[in-house]
């Protein structure tokens, strides 16, 4: 039986990921839901999946008002999606978040990729300046996963061979697709551009890239439907052609192994 308090602290690209571990856990006695900006996604997804949470202001979960009563609890903290723009910036806002929480919870769980690197020794980081333990999505081979994309596909070593097998191409997960608008603004290639301007600078920058396709990824999260339509819509207006990625690519095996691993610290 699982006894403790789990922080799960999330990019809003994995919610998805993190909802389907919610739902697959018969075990979790409460689920508190951190407010804040963030939760503008998460919040709705969890009304229409009849997850119950209970709201409380970050203010007061920090300060210790918030009474934590059953065996087995799980902290849900939505992260600004706008921290991908700077690795090092994303670092250090994860570091002193961490260190925020840890005193209120017994782990924490990590909803990120490496997202650039500026994760990459979160778990050794972790041992040196926290009083609890911390894990971070990771593939089979013990890998962190690179990105969103690399969760969806099982692993960087799949991840790789996507690359190889389909270069050139623009990457569509479900959360990817639907919050398009906002994560334009954090891509290494459109760094230095104005991107306020309409779809002409974006279009012309894929175009010098070579792009032909964006491709959608059905990692069977989310709300698949309306990412088809967001995934249309984006390749009409920056005159690509959708396709998508064979099923058989697919892996809920990070998702999962992440939601165990975390399971366990509690233990």
């Amino acid at each position: 039986m699982t006894k403790g308090t789990l922080a799960a602290i999330v990019c809003p690209i994995l919610e998805d990921e993190l909802l389907y571990n919610i739902r697959n856990d018969d075990e979790i006695d409460e689920i508190i839901l951190i407010e804040n900006e963030h939760i503008k996604s998460i919040r709705p997804k969890m009304d229409e999946q009849e997850i119950q949470y209970r709201l409380c202001s970050e203010e007061d979960f920090m300060n210790g008002k918030v009474l934590l009563v059953n065996d087995y609890n799980l902290v849900v903290w939505m992260m600004d999606m706008g921290l991908h723009a700077e690795p090092e910036e994303l670092r250090d806002y994860i570091y002193d978040s961490c260190k925020r929480i840890q005193k209120h919870v017994k782990a924490i769980a990590l909803y990120y990729g490496l997202c650039g690197n500026g994760l990459k020794h979160i778990e050794d980081w972790g041992k040196d300046n926290l009083s609890i333990p911390i894990t971070i999505i990771k593939d089979h081979e013990g890998r962190i996963c690179d990105d969103c994309i690399a969760v969806a596909v099982g692993g960087c070593a799949q991840y790789l061979n996507l690359l190889r097998k389909y270069p050139g191409i623009m990457y569509f997960t479900p959360a990817y697709a639907t919050n398009w608008d906002e994560m334009k603004y954090r891509m290494d290639m459109f760094r230095g551009y104005n991107l306020d301007d309409g779809t002409d600078m974006i279009k012309m920058l894929f175009e010098m890239a070579g792009y032909k396709y964006v491709m959608e990824i059905p990692t069977g999260l989310g709300d698949e439907d309306l990412a088809h339509r967001e995934a249309e819509k984006f390749a009409k207006d920056m005159g690509l052609e959708v396709i998508q990625l064979d099923k058989s690519w697919c892996s809920l095996e990070p998702t999962k192994m992440m939601h165990q691993t975390s399971k366990s610290l509690l233990e």
